[in-house]
């Protein structure tokens, strides 16, 4: 499916992140940001300044990066705001909201569920694959076994 055109992509991600009425934004949101969005970036990182609604951005390639920061937005987003990539934004988000056992046990939580999922489509997969997803099992297994839970289902 194209794009939409610029204009839009900014409405769209001003819609999803503020919506209309006395509905709550939400929490967090990731999307992509490209230059035309940066006026409504600013104008959200304004309205959100004041409530509990953390603006992220994440993939954000130099020259727009440069391009925010003349147009004033990386000020009003701060630059803790602004992350290489998703992960490590959802990591930030994470150790902002609980403590670090708190923080542990939800990625131990995930990766517990990566491995059901793994071992629950080994055998869908060709058999060339099914041998590199089972050393990716075996990495897991011993994850977990290092986090100190024993398995599926532990908690």
């Amino acid at each position: 499916m194209p794009e939409p055109p610029a204009p839009a992509r900014a409405r769209r991600l001003r819609h999803r992140t503020l919506p209309a009425g006395e509905e709550r934004p939400a929490n967090a949101i990731a999307a992509d940001l490209d230059v035309p969005s940066a006026d409504v970036l600013a104008r959200m990182a304004e309205e959100l300044s004041g409530s509990d609604v953390r603006l992220m951005l994440t993939r954000v390639i130099t020259p727009v990066l440069e391009m925010m920061e003349r147009a004033g937005v990386l000020e009003k987003i701060g630059p803790q705001g602004v992350f290489v990539r998703p992960p490590e934004a959802i990591l930030d988000y994470l150790s902002s909201q609980y403590d670090a056992a708190g923080v542990q046990e939800l990625l131990r939580s995930a990766v517990i569920r990566v491995r059901v999922l793994l071992q629950a489509h080994v055998s869908n997969v060709p058999v060339e694959r099914q041998v590199a997803l089972a050393e990716i099992l075996r990495g897991v297994d011993e994850a977990i076994e290092r986090s100190g839970t024993s398995g599926p289902g532990a908690s």
